[in-house]
């Protein structure tokens, strides 16, 4: 099995501040011309898990987290959506809408580009992910 890593990239825009994280990780890359799996793990300061699964599928980019956070997102541009976002110590309901959703993947891995709108209560964010996901050379 193929080894692969991803960069991610995520900047969060409220009102004129923008905040931006980023990091690169192992993942686990499944590929096939009609669906493509990215698994990876992410922990936070306090050192909890979080586990993202992004599903691409066409033109929607499904994400799930679990873990520390509980998350499900279905990304199609101009599409909307309500969900709870457990947060471990409390549960919000968030409104979001998808602007963009491109992506270039094949056998050796590629690119997703994700910009949406998150409502939390009044407040919105908007937040661009950039994700590229790269085949380690095998040994």
């Amino acid at each position: 099995m193929s080894s692969f890593i991803i960069n991610v990239n995520t900047v969060f825009e409220i009102d004129s501040e923008r905040d931006s994280i980023e990091m690169t990780c192992p993942a686990q890359y499944d590929y096939s011309p009609d669906c493509v799996v990215v698994n990876y793990d992410e922990y936070g300061e306090d050192g909890a898990q979080v586990h993202t699964c992004l599903t691409v599928s066409g033109n929607t980019v499904e994400v799930k987290r679990s873990g520390s956070v509980q998350l499900c997102l279905l990304l199609r541009e101009g599409m909307s959506g309500s969900e709870r976002y457990d947060l471990g110590q409390n549960m919000i309901l968030i409104d979001y809408y998808t602007d963009v959703v491109k992506t270039e993947l094949d056998e050796e891995g590629g690119t997703i580009k994700l910009s949406y709108r998150i409502d939390f209560g009044g407040t919105v964010t908007k937040n661009t992910i950039l994700l590229s996901v790269k085949k380690l050379a095998d040994k």
